[in-house]
């Protein structure tokens, strides 16, 4: 097939791997490249023991799809291999914002007989009508990895613009090739279902623990510990599979309003820690539930950045997909709102997942989201709504399936007035769900005047995976991001730093246009930053104070034990 203006690569002999990419990934290369057969256990020097104990995962990456691009002689992009503790993987499954560890595989070294274009220009043949897919596979090693039990997801990063330390370029977009160390049957039983989350297989590293330190180790559901031998440890034969490709961008947003500049870095959004919601009608007038969707916090989330930032945005170094139809998709994610599961009328949870996240206080940067030995992860689960209304929410038909009417320049979000508290050590154990009132009012006048907002038993049941109780208290205070989810795992999250200079970029120069970095300069985006978020805040009523003198905010909530 031979296309206009369109030069076929040729096929060279295996080239070496770019030195530049391995220094720009900051990764152990020589694993990837199978160097790492064996585990340093130390570094005997005399009879003293330097180095502790390590493990190592090793296997083979198996990529089915797209063939990939080239330019100079090399293929561009990277395998990207991202390794989580079970116990806490990546949002929608769990809560963890950074990998353990991670490895990269280079293109050059996945596709060796691959043909690749030697000019300076790029060529990706499915840009010149090619649309065979190809198969290829490589080994790999991640180490050094601790004793304990992990799953491994991965893409195959396109674009080669992977950069693990900075949330704007460390997952997959539109085009990357999606997978990693999962149940292969379940997938292919699942194609198509755009609600499937892979059942990601566990990799263990270490022996088993024969006495667990507690009866909660061997707890259904609860990941078992492990230790680490003398010696090290060597898992073998994790084979990965890459061989979805993503059809959505990442869903880029900036909270309405955010891109003012504001000098006090006054949030968008604040609620009292006492916030107190109607209880939910039972006659579904669209007055009832209008007035009920107004007593919650609500958030309006734009697609992608302020106009004004759009050039800057998708431009080095950032590179946002943000051209030629993008938008945040949403349908159906198939199921309903804990709240109202079991109910005659229920509420369908819509893609894509809100989810806010307490900021550290003691982080200077204001950028990176509690959790600690120390300090518990604390997140509030939001309502994606359905043309931003609860009643079209409940009572429409929203869409099943992704698809080009579902496709929105916004969307509105409801705040529940409820965090959930983890131990990040544990947080296979569940975390305790905490309400500063379980009866309200309902906007219903037919409903009894002290209606319960929330049944503890159904809710726990509802999200056994998630919750292990329900208190009664007062919310912790102080600054929460917000992270919006695709079940693909293709998150974004604000603040994040594009909205903000790191010390050693200098500081903030608003009166530039688009606005810099003083030291190193780089546009800085305001409608990333960090006045894009919600703010908890003391009470403003007597009442208020009063109740959270009587439901303080229960220790989970502010420290771990």
């Amino acid at each position: 097939m031979k296309h206009a203006n369109a030069t076929r690569p040729t096929r060279q002999a295996q080239p070496a791997p770019s030195r530049a990419s391995f220094v720009a990934f900051g990764v152990a290369a020589a694993c990837a490249l199978g160097a790492c057969d064996s585990v340093i256990v130390d570094d005997t020097r005399g009879d003293k023991r330097v180095l502790p104990a390590r493990g190592v995962v090793k296997g083979t990456i198996a990529y089915q799809g797209p063939r990939p691009c080239s330019q100079n002689g090399h293929i561009l992009g990277a395998a990207v291999l991202l390794v989580f503790d079970r116990r806490n993987p990546p949002p929608p499954g769990g809560l963890a914002t950074t990998a353990v560890n991670f490895v990269t595989v280079p293109g050059d070294v996945l596709f060796a007989s691959e043909p690749r274009a030697s000019g300076p220009n790029r060529y990706c043949p499915t840009e010149h009508g090619f649309t065979e897919s190809v198969t290829a596979s490589a080994a790999y090693a991640i180490a050094p990895l601790d004793a304990g039990s992990y799953v491994i997801q991965g893409f195959y990063d396109t674009a080669g613009q992977f950069l693990p330390t900075f949330r704007f370029r460390n997952l997959p977009v539109a085009g990357d090739v999606g997978g990693g160390y999962l149940d292969t049957t379940d997938a292919a039983k699942h194609l198509g279902d755009p609600n499937y989350q892979p059942i990601f297989l566990p990799v263990d590293v270490g022996t088993p623990d024969s006495r667990p330190s507690g009866a909660s180790n061997t707890a259904p559901g609860v990941v078992p510990t492990f230790s680490m031998p003398a010696e090290g440890f060597v898992r073998d034969g994790i084979g990965v599979t890459l061989g979805g490709v993503l059809p959505l961008s990442r869903p880029y947003f900036h909270v309405d309003g955010a891109d003012a500049f504001d000098p006090n870095v006054t949030p968008i959004a604040t609620m009292t820690q006492d916030h107190h919601v109607l209880a939910q009608p039972k006659t579904l007038l669209p007055s009832y539930i209008k007035a009920f969707q107004a007593s919650f916090k609500s958030l309006r989330l734009d697609w992608g950045v302020a106009k004004a930032e759009a050039e800057a945005a998708a431009a080095a170094p950032f590179n946002l997909q943000l051209a030629p139809k993008g938008g945040l998709v949403q349908w159906s994610a198939g199921v309903s709102i804990p709240e109202t599961a079991g109910q005659a009328t229920i509420v369908p949870q819509i893609w894509p997942l809100v989810v806010l996240a307490k900021l550290d206080d003691d982080d200077p940067s204001g950028l990176t989201p509690q959790g600690s030995a120390t300090k518990p992860i604390v997140v509030i689960q939001g309502i994606t709504l359905w043309h931003d209304d609860l009643g079209a929410t409940a009572l429409d038909s929203p869409d099943t399936t992704p698809g080009p009417d579902s496709v929105r320049d916004h969307f509105t979000a409801l705040v529940r007035p409820s965090v959930i508290c983890f131990d990040p050590r544990a947080i296979d154990r569940g975390g305790v769900l905490v309400t500063p009132y379980f009866k309200g009012t309902s906007p219903d006048p037919s409903d009894p005047p002290d209606k319960p907002l929330l049944d503890p038993t159904a809710l726990i049941k509802a999200q056994s995976k998630l919750l292990r109780d329900v208190k009664l208290g007062c919310l912790p205070t102080g600054k929460y991001g917000v992270n919006v989810v695709y079940p693909s795992g293709q998150a974004w999250t604000v603040p994040n730093e594009m909205g903000a200079c790191a010390a050693a970029e200098g500081d903030w120069d608003k009166t530039t246009n688009p606005s810099s970095c003083t030291v190193k300069p780089r546009a800085v985006l305001a409608s990333q930053g960090l006045r894009a978020i919600l703010q908890i805040v003391e009470p403003a009523t007597s009442e208020g104070r009063a109740q959270c003198a009587s439901a303080p905010v229960p220790p989970e909530c502010l420290k771990n034990p």
